[in-house]
């Protein structure tokens, strides 16, 4: 029925208007015993309701009320019956909204039901009025109440949506860096082999040349001078080697870096069978902060994804550059992507804009000529990015 303090105050207030009732009918034994089970009755239904309940007990409750009102009518205590009514409107009012209409329709029939047998009354209008009052009352109470049940559920929902988007989110980060870290780690581990194949191959041919330089000296010093400026050559290109491959895996030991950006590539094109070309304008001068290249990684990622899902393309061209305080990475193929198409950006798409847009950038979409597509999206350095 509702909390304790309510209900023992509704018990309460139902056996004094119960009282003078029975000091009446204390001589009458049939007219005690209708009124203690009335009270029976309101007690049972103020402590017991279930919100569950269905219509049944209530039409009961409202069946018997109005019998042991019949039998008040014949005598004496009967002359002012319908106080004994207000516990059971309260109890109608109460009931759940889903019940509602049944509800008015009870208390429709049992009020007049007590009109009816109490149409004598001098006062009739003023209880009847009283009645219904009291119903409007308890029925705006009860209202506001399921109001505040259905508000806090909503609320307490919201919540626990919150909470597993937000561990979705967490996931979704942590599963975005683990993605990185592996695509820096494949290409770590190309270009460990490139400097295996080429540097290798560098230093093998001058260990040679130096070997036949030793030879030589003796004999004709002139050609072995000449030997010196070919082995020069062959240092330089293993010493830019060396460097190329050392800038690349002190850009960010994260693995959220160019090299990560660079490895993801790599992957889609060995999964893929598509050709991709990248390419980094001013690449010993680009500096990209930790949370960019993550949007940065994340753009690449869909936009390699969409390719290789509806492009049918087999070349992309991957640029990634600096513009005017910006980073700018453009993503081209040459797939089945035309301006007769049409064009509606779906979820992955909308993603990207969102990303770009949370770190103050913006993402450009176009066709290409005669066919294929391209993303374009730029970011400010001069910003923090926001993670998404």
């Amino acid at each position: 029925m509702g909390p304790l303090h309510i209900r023992i105050i509704a018990l309460v207030a139902t056996i004094l208007i119960f009282i003078p009732y029975g000091k009446t009918a204390s001589g009458n034994a049939l007219l005690l015993s209708t009124l203690m089970s009335m009270l029976l009755v309101y007690c049972f239904l103020i402590w017991f309701r279930k919100n569950d309940w269905s219509w049944r007990p209530y039409a009961l409750a409202v069946g018997f009320v109005v019998a042991a009102l019949a039998v008040f009518s014949g005598y004496e205590a009967g002359k002012e019956v319908i106080p004994l009514i207000w516990p059971l409107l309260w109890i109608l009012a109460s009931m759940p909204r889903k019940l509602m209409k049944f509800s008015i329709l009870l208390v429709v029939l049992l009020v007049a039901a007590a009109a009816a047998l109490n149409r004598d009354h001098p006062n009739l209008s003023n209880m009847l009025i009283g009645a219904c009052g009291l119903y409007l009352g308890c029925r705006g109470i009860t209202f506001v109440k399921e109001a505040y049940r259905v508000s806090t559920q909503h609320l307490a929902e919201l919540d626990a949506a919150h909470s597993r988007l937000q561990k979705a989110h967490d996931e979704l980060q942590e599963a975005t860096v683990h993605s990185m870290r592996y695509a820096a780690l494949s290409e770590r581990t190309r270009l460990a082999r490139d400097i295996h194949d080429g540097i290798g191959h560098h230093l093998t041919s001058l260990i040679i040349q130096l070997q036949a330089l030793e030879m030589m000296l003796p004999d004709d010093p002139q050609a072995a001078s000449d030997q010196v400026k070919s082995m020069l050559e062959v240092a330089r290109k293993a010493m830019s080697e060396v460097r190329h491959a050392v800038r690349e895996w002190s850009e960010d030991e994260s693995g959220t870096g160019l090299i990560a950006l660079k490895g993801l590539a790599s992957q889609v094109a060995a999964h893929s069978g598509i050709r991709i070309e990248f390419q980094v304008e001013d690449e010993e001068r680009m500096e990209v902060p930790p949370q960019t290249s993550v949007i940065l990684f994340r753009v690449l990622q869909e936009a390699l994804t969409n390719t290789m899902k509806h492009s049918e393309a087999t070349a992309v061209q991957v640029q990634l550059q600096m513009q005017s305080g910006n980073v700018v990475l453009t993503v081209s193929d040459n797939g089945g992507f035309a301006e007769s198409s049409g064009f509606t950006p779906g979820f992955g798409l909308k993603g990207m804009i969102e990303r770009c847009e949370s770190a103050g950038g913006r993402v450009f979409f176009a066709c290409n000529v005669p066919r294929g597509f391209t993303v374009r999206a730029e970011i400010p350095l001069h910003k923090e990015a926001h993670i998404s």
